[in-house]
């Protein structure tokens, strides 16, 4: 039975592991590493030369889609194990963070073939 496809730390899941009662009372979600995971990068326009229905997925970046009207999101692979990647993790936006993020939505931006996000 699926009940929400929202990620494994949603509310419904975290409220059926802690039921006291009822036919999900013994439910509990578990987590199985990727060894990546995922930032994703808000574009607020429509991308001229792609199409509206298409993911696009790009080998070492990640994927491109429109997730609402001239809403797209760009999401950039965070490999775990590569230590270059781990400022993405990070909440500090320091200078360094920043001019590095930077870098990181340029060089997948011209993959990608998006234009100037700029």
């Amino acid at each position: 039975c699926v009940i929400a496809c929202d990620g494994n730390y949603s509310c419904v899941r975290k409220e059926l592991a802690e039921s006291d009662g009822g036919e999900h009372a013994a439910f509990s979600p578990s987590v199985t590493p990727w060894g990546f995971s995922i930032r994703c990068v808000s574009i607020m326009r429509d991308l001229d030369g792609f199409d509206v229905g298409t993911h696009y997925v790009y080998a070492d970046i990640g994927y491109m889609c429109r997730v609402a009207a001239t809403r797209w999101v760009l999401a950039l692979q965070v490999d775990d194990t590569v230590p270059a990647h781990s400022f993405l993790n990070s909440t500090e936006p320091t200078e360094s963070n920043m001019l590095k993020l930077h870098a990181r939505i340029s060089a997948a931006s011209a993959a990608a073939a998006v234009p100037d996000l700029e």
